[in-house]
């Protein structure tokens, strides 16, 4: 029977976010876990919104999984639970306030093995 093993465990370099949804992370070609961390690098609040994004799909209501969340000033922002992403998926995000909030994580990739 098909089962799922961990194929690789990478960080996700970290970037700044800007406010225009743009993708944090790229899923070349196996499903993965995504746990991801904001943090808000500003000392003012700031919204975050985040999709989880099928290959070919724009960011929209349909896959979002964050949206607009206030982060307070200075503060990170761990997502409780890992997000799985599809084969050749992506974490877009989009942030209320342009260079304001910093993303980082760890990707746990998966691959099917009969």
């Amino acid at each position: 029977m098909p089962y799922l093993q961990t194929y690789d465990i990478n960080p996700i370099t970290p970037e700044i976010i800007d406010n225009s949804a743009e993708d944090v992370f790229v899923n070349p070609t196996r499903k993965a876990f995504v746990k991801f961390t904001f943090t808000n690098i500003t000392a003012s609040p700031v919204t975050i919104t985040v999709w989880n994004r099928p290959s070919g799909d724009a960011a929209a209501d349909a896959n979002k999984i964050i949206g607009a969340m206030t982060i307070p000033a200075n503060t990170p922002y761990v997502h409780p639970v890992e997000v799985m992403v599809a084969a050749n998926g992506n974490l877009s995000a989009q942030a209320g306030t342009g260079s304001a909030i910093s993303v980082s994580g760890i990707v746990t990739e998966l691959e099917t093995v009969t």
